[in-house]
């Protein structure tokens, strides 16, 4: 398994699909902030509060979790752990959803944080999409790590855009 793993990792069209996915990512967590914004929805992650508090006294501590330590645990338990498992007993498409539902679910339940709970719902969709493309970047390129470079990039550009946002603050 490694052999393979280490073998998908040296393949060019490895990292392609890496910067696609990043970038595809990115476009629904946008797409999710306009989608909302446009139905006059009210709702924030239920994380990007705690990010930006946290940043405030700790930017560095915060950019590494975030950006670093965030997607290598996540990517290990939802993509290794489970998408991996399933797609060993020969579901992977099961595996992606199911690692999507419960990635989304990890991150933001619909009607638990502030705002509208449609406004929840659209962010809940938005993180199953993007933890759907991480799992389907996992399966096609059989290496843990392409999923963790994405979702890296992708988390370097939305705390980007929290920090944007908040005026740095």
């Amino acid at each position: 398994e490694r052999a393979l793993s280490i073998a998908a990792a040296r393949r060019g069209a490895t990292w392609w699909r890496v910067i696609v996915t990043a970038i595809a990512c990115s476009a629904v967590a946008i797409g999710a902030g306009m989608v909302m914004t446009a139905a006059g929805l009210e709702a924030r992650a239920s994380n990007s509060g705690p990010i930006a508090s946290l940043h405030a006294s700790h930017p560095v501590a915060t950019f590494l979790l975030a950006v670093v330590l965030a997607p290598l645990y996540e990517e290990l338990l939802f993509r290794r752990v489970l998408c991996g498992r399933l797609v060993d007993v020969g579901l992977p498409r099961i595996a992606i959803v199911a690692s999507a539902v419960l990635f989304a679910t990890s991150h933001e339940l619909p009607g638990a944080g502030d705002g509208d709970w449609l406004g929840g719902l659209v962010i809940w969709f938005a993180y199953a999409l993007i933890g759907g493309a991480f799992g389907a970047l996992y399966v096609r390129t059989g290496t843990l790590a392409a999923p963790v470079v994405a979702h890296a990039l992708h988390n370097a550009v939305a705390y980007a855009g929290l920090l944007a946002s908040t005026g740095g603050n």
